[in-house]
């Protein structure tokens, strides 16, 4: 009996085919780049590939400077893209990424739950903490990392606690006797932390299977937070030295943390060029 694990493909919603001057291509179909369309397109195909997951990155600003001559990596919405595709796909996971750096985490616990309940159960969380775009949310300056982690790190505790004071064995639905919910179960979070105070409980019943968690951080303090929540770890590899090099901490910083090696998986980045012949690609 072999024991192999099998690999986990997941595929981006990022339209990066069309940077440079590709969009100019008559079959780009760069008119169509916010409609759902577009990424239901992709999803689709991934999903009869047998792939895993899609996932759509974000940034919380518009860079200006490209904007003349491509996209500027202006989006829709990551989660309401999911949550049109989640109706048009059956199997596929559906990863949506949130700062923790801007948006509140009761928002960010329901708008994650919603979709989980949209998708029957296929909904994932891309955590980051971004890297620009503080002046759309009041701020002076972007917070250092070690700021960002350190936040990061209470908003993810806090989003599984909100998720856990609705749990989905509270749900009763006993139409004989008049029961909705069995009260007991629900409670407050009374969260009152370094960064946040939230009283809850989630306005919304968790989903009877779990939101997996995914993180990209590079850095030393961005391992170390992959490490103690993540179940996926994005991963730009080089080479395999580099990508041995990763396994090797990640698995190091878990066990510190508490965890097993094995609950985090690493996912190398890979971009394909296609084109007619080897040497045009």
């Amino acid at each position: 009996m072999s024991n192999r694990k099998r690999l986990h493909i997941g595929m981006s919603l990022a339209p990066t085919w069309l940077s440079g001057d590709a969009w100019r291509q008559p079959d780009s179909n760069i008119e169509g780049i916010y409609s759902a369309d577009f990424a239901v397109d992709i999803a689709k195909r991934s999903e009869a590939a047998h792939l895993d997951f899609v996932f759509r990155p974000d940034v919380s600003c518009l860079n200006m400077d490209g904007l003349e001559n491509g996209s500027g990596f202006a989006s829709l919405d990551p989660t309401v893209l999911l949550a049109c595709i989640a109706r048009e796909t059956s199997h596929i996971g559906l990863v949506s990424t949130v700062s923790t750096t801007f948006f509140p985490p009761y928002v960010v616990a329901r708008q994650l739950q919603s979709l989980h309940w949209v998708s029957n159960g296929r909904a994932g969380w891309n955590i980051v903490t971004a890297l620009q775009g503080h002046e759309n949310f009041g701020l002076e300056a972007m917070p250092s990392a070690d700021q960002r982690y350190a936040r990061a790190a209470e908003f993810t505790r806090l989003v599984h606690d909100l998720w856990a004071s609705y749990p989905n064995d509270a749900l009763l639905l006993d139409r004989e006797h008049g029961r909705y919910a069995d009260r007991a179960k629900v409670h407050p979070v009374d969260h009152d932390g370094e960064h946040f105070r939230v009283r809850g409980p989630l306005n919304l019943p968790a989903f009877k299977a779990r939101i997996p968690l995914i993180q990209a951080g590079a850095s030393d303090t961005g391992r170390d937070f992959a490490a103690s929540v993540a179940d996926l770890v994005f991963a730009p590899t080089p080479d395999k030295d580099a990508a041995l090099e990763l396994r090797r901490d990640l698995s190091q910083r878990a066990q510190r943390h508490g965890r097993k090696p094995e609950d985090i998986r690493l996912l190398p980045g890979l971009s394909l060029y296609l084109a007619a012949t080897r040497e045009e690609a």
